[in-house]
């Protein structure tokens, strides 16, 4: 049977949904109002436009090469490459080629550069990821460890190998996949907890966090009066009622306190952010109406703090009471953990799996929420996070 022509046209309208619809995941992967099946429908309709890519074969490598020498947008770079990679393979030379025109000889390309070269890098199977180790461009090497340690392909030599890399890239890279490291990476890990850029220690306690969540709430608990906001954010995520007043404490010095307060998800906090809700510093108020909404969330009909009065929040809130004496924790105004399953939405199953014991969850949760690694939310749809 003959093949049906391609379309060029057709095809670039495939390669701009791949873009946009992967950048809609990455909200709704953790979004209080979808639930899982919803993400797994989204998910077939992004396979769906790679499955038609890929029936391009050629033509599809020649649109998505040709968008990626104009491609600005990081997720428009991200859909280029992974098209390119999935319907023609570049051989090493050509990646090493590429690589040098657009990165150049930057030894520690920033995390906004290269941010849709690591998305696309990590689809790449392991092997491939290990092959592009051998690349001899500087910013390449950044990409690479990334992209293998994503797979859990690095070994422990090569862990503590590029653990001590002098490029700072390399080692965010190390650091950031490192929770899903198939040895026990506690050598690598201690030595980038201490490494002196911030954001490589920040990565660093990302991956112990999977690795080791008990360990890693005691850690930041005996440190909290000194913590900066992500560590803060870290020990919302993982506290319990006993790390309410360190947190109610810090809550006045910085907002990521007081978010880090509604990812307690106890309703005793509330009373303390409905407080710092009326404060006259705009950023801490917002922070605490955020903090509010995390346990409570927001009255109907809202979907943010946007002229929203903070009495018709307390009011929401004393409903909400009402409605869940009996819960010791919510999420979003529902009993925590969800009594129903149908009630877990992407929210809720990532934050349930951060506290689980379960060995395999640091390759499970490789992805985490836009702006984790600040301590505070971003609207942006961060690629490479």
């Amino acid at each position: 049977m003959a093949r049906p022509p391609v379309v060029p046209d057709i095809l670039e309208e495939h390669l701009e949904e791949l873009a946009f619809l992967s950048l809609q995941r990455r909200k709704l992967a953790f979004d209080w109002e979808t639930f899982p099946r919803e993400l797994r429908a989204h998910d077939l309709r992004i396979e769906a436009h790679r499955a038609a890519l890929k029936l391009g074969g050629a033509e599809a490598a020649r649109i998505a090469r040709a968008r990626l020498e104009d491609a600005v947008m990081d997720w428009e770079i991200y859909a280029s490459l992974r098209t390119w990679f999935e319907t023609e393979p570049p051989s090493g030379e050509t990646v090493r080629e590429i690589l040098q025109s657009r990165l150049g000889d930057d030894p520690d390309p920033s995390l906004a550069k290269a941010a849709g070269w690591r998305e696309a890098f990590r689809t790449l199977p392991p092997g491939r990821a290990e092959e592009l180790l051998r690349i001899d461009v500087p910013a390449a090497t950044a990409i690479a460890v990334d992209a293998a340690g994503w797979h859990g392909a690095l070994d422990a030599k090569g862990a503590d190998r590029f653990a001590s890399h002098s490029a700072p890239a390399v080692r965010r890279g190390v650091a950031r996949t490192l929770g899903a490291a198939r040895f026990d990476p506690t050598r690598a890990l201690d030595r980038l907890l201490g490494d002196p850029e911030i954001e490589v220690r920040h990565a660093a306690l990302g991956s112990r966090l999977l690795r080791d969540p008990r360990g890693t709430h005691e850690m930041v608990r005996g440190r909290v009066a000194g913590a900066d906001d992500f560590e803060l954010r870290v020990l919302g995520l993982l506290g319990d009622a006993n790390d309410l007043r360190g947190l109610a404490s810090r809550a006045r010095e910085t907002p990521a306190a007081a978010r880090a307060l509604g990812d307690l998800r106890d309703p005793r906090a509330l009373d303390v952010l409905l407080e710092l809700a009326r404060d006259k510093d705009a950023d801490l108020a917002a922070a605490a109406l955020d903090g509010v909404a995390t346990i409570a969330g927001w009255p109907d009909g809202r979907e943010g703090a946007d002229d929203l009065d903070v009495e018709e929040m307390a009011a929401h809130v004393a409903a909400r009471r009402s409605a869940l004496e009996d819960a010791p924790r919510w999420l979003r105004g529902i009993a925590y953990p969800p009594r129903n399953s149908e009630e877990i939405t992407t929210e809720a199953a990532w934050r349930l799996a951060i506290e689980s014991d379960d060995p395999e969850r640091g390759r499970r949760l490789r992805e985490v929420p836009d702006g984790f690694f600040t301590g505070a939310p971003v609207e942006e749809a961060l690629c490479g996070e």
